[in-house]
């Protein structure tokens, strides 16, 4: 009895050993960096403020049905997120094929065994009674378990948790990036369809100057080389008309693309581009809170806590392996008799099982998981770099975004203005109309960059919503 006391007792010893410790697992791991910096300067400037991280549904903050229609249907028809759907349920079935090893495993075995006999072969030598011709019928249950002394099995069932739990974030993660890769497209289809018809206004201003050019040229009041000059200016405008509607046309097939439709599809999207007249927010809890709010930082994560399991059932091939396998039923030469009490028959086998000589092999896969952990928590270090970087360099994107925007602003009030003081002055005979065209031309230039810069804050304000992890948070 006290062998048996003092065997369970190294067992369960040794089984606290087959695992990685928690130092050894963090001593890698590299600590957040901080975004003090970069969110005191950001919120000195107009349209920052601290507040909530954004909601699940963040496209909402821009008020466009169009646009939360059109990200629904991609997030419902996408082919990759429908594919990753796909992966999360293998990972979730390769989960439970681990957990089926905490189980005895029980099978139902029949087995009919038809034997024509050598007369004069060794059994009918020996027993001359038996009929050469015989049918033995086994029939019954069979049984095996493993004992998970040194939680190989648990470690196995752990990994395959946190692979599934880490294929959860990763569909979270392209969930994140199809919808913000559809929000930019359709802020800039809006943009480049407001691009299109400026550039039209400017081919048809410039193409008026041409032939203005050309009369007084004609007239013999102007050399050869304005009209020339103002010809290369008008095909210029047209190019830049062309470029537009090639822009369009690729932001609609990109946007059907994503919702897992033919680039062909017709695709009705109003034109109009409103003012960015939103608060840009900044999470008060930034610094605290971006590696559970970011599904790729979680997904990397879950990957090394997968790959620190691995560790754990590569340790456990240093121990002994323990078993138990037992079969009960009924074997008979006699159809008739096999259920009899005399043709029942029990077998139990346990065993052992322990590497004595493995010429290295299982020392070597314990290394080599390690390096595949550590490896992973490096890429985990970069992964998580990358992620402040991408946060700082928005910030500061959207603070250059903003500044600019406000002196372009004003740009194109004063070039309307002035626009309006020389057409009054053209209508009283004080300048002429040539002066009136270039100054409606200096108008749709200001324009053309104060459309780019909308669409300059409504980009950044989505690659910051990305950077932040959408509205994705651990518990999801």
């Amino acid at each position: 009895m006290k062998y048996w006391i003092s065997l369970l007792f190294v067992i369960f010893s040794l089984s606290s050993c087959t695992s990685m410790s928690r130092q050894e697992r963090a001593q890698n791991f590299l600590k957040q960096p901080q975004l003090s910096t970069s969110v005191r300067e950001v919120l000195d400037q107009k349209g920052f403020v601290l507040g909530e991280w954004p909601e699940e549904k963040w496209w909402g903050m821009f008020h466009e049905k169009e646009l939360s229609s059109l990200i629904a249907a991609a997030l419902e028809s996408n082919p990759t997120l429908q594919a990753i759907k796909e992966r999360i349920g293998f990972a979730k079935e390769e989960a439970v094929i681990a957990r089926s090893k905490f189980f005895p495993l029980v099978y139902f075995d029949i087995d009919v065994n038809q034997t024509w006999l050598s007369k004069y072969g060794l059994y009918r030598t020996l027993n001359p009674s038996i009929s050469r011709s015989s049918t033995q019928i086994d029939f019954g249950l069979s049984f095996s378990y493993e004992f998970d002394f040194w939680s190989k099995y648990k470690n196995l069932y752990r990994a395959a948790k946190f692979r599934e739990y880490m294929e959860v974030a990763e569909s979270k993660q392209v969930e994140l990036v199809i919808s913000t890769a559809l929000a930019q497209t359709y802020y800039a289809l809006k943009t480049n369809m407001q691009k299109k018809l400026l550039y039209e206004q400017l081919a048809l201003v410039r193409k008026k100057y041409f032939a203005l050019q050309s009369l007084l040229n004609r007239k013999a009041l102007f050399s050869k080389i304005p009209p020339t000059i103002s010809k290369e200016s008008y095909l210029a405008a047209v190019q830049k008309v062309a470029d537009a509607k090639d822009e369009i046309a690729m932001n609609k097939h990109l946007i059907n693309i994503l919702m897992g439709k033919s680039p062909d599809d017709k695709l009705a999207i109003d034109d109009t581009c409103t003012e960015f007249n939103f608060t840009i927010t900044i999470p008060e809890t930034l610094n605290l809170n971006l590696i559970a709010r970011r599904p790729d930082l979680m997904a990397s994560i879950l990957r090394t806590e997968a790959l620190a399991c691995e560790v754990g059932v590569a340790i456990a091939d240093f121990y002994p392996n323990i078993n138990l396998k037992a079969f009960t039923g009924f074997e008979s030469l006699q159809p008739s008799k096999l259920f009899e009490a005399q043709d029942s028959q029990i077998s139990i086998i346990p065993a052992l099982s322990l590497p004595v000589y493995t010429a290295g092999a299982i020392r070597a896969n314990v290394r080599g998981k390690k390096n595949l952990y550590n490896q992973a928590v490096f890429q985990y270090n970069e992964l998580l770099l990358k992620s402040t970087q991408e946060i700082a360099d928005v910030l500061s994107f959207l603070e250059a975004v903003f500044q600019k925007k406000d002196c372009q602003s004003s740009i194109v009030d004063q070039a309307e203005i002035r626009n309006k003081i020389v057409t009054h002055n053209y209508v009283k005979g004080l300048s002429d109309l040539l002066e009136v065209y270039i100054t409606e031309e200096q108008v749709i230039q200001e324009s053309i960059d104060n459309i780019e810069l909308i669409y300059a804050q409504y980009l950044g304000a989505i690659k910051l919503i990305k950077a932040l992890g959408g509205g994705y948070h651990e518990d999801q």
